[in-house]
């Protein structure tokens, strides 16, 4: 029996931040920047070395128009 195990929390919400990032033609630098954070930062959320802080979390939603709720859609219960 193959065991496949599902990506981690951090890493599923990286995934949908880089795909609600590129849906808005933005990159990584401009999104960086509104942040006030590096773009290398940027890349260890998108990639899920680190986990987001909360109150980041709610600037990148309000930054790209989304609800926190578009970070978990599509995450199988774990």
């Amino acid at each position: 029996m193959i065991i496949v195990k599902s990506p981690s929390i951090e890493t599923h919400i990286g995934q949908q931040l880089r795909r609600r990032r590129e849906e808005l033609k933005m990159s990584q630098y401009e999104l960086a920047q509104a942040l006030q954070i590096t773009p290398q930062q940027l890349s260890k959320y998108e990639n899920g070395i680190d986990r987001l802080p909360a109150s980041r979390l709610y600037y990148i939603c309000r930054l790209l128009t989304i609800t926190p709720d578009y970070f978990f859609q599509g995450l199988e219960d774990q």
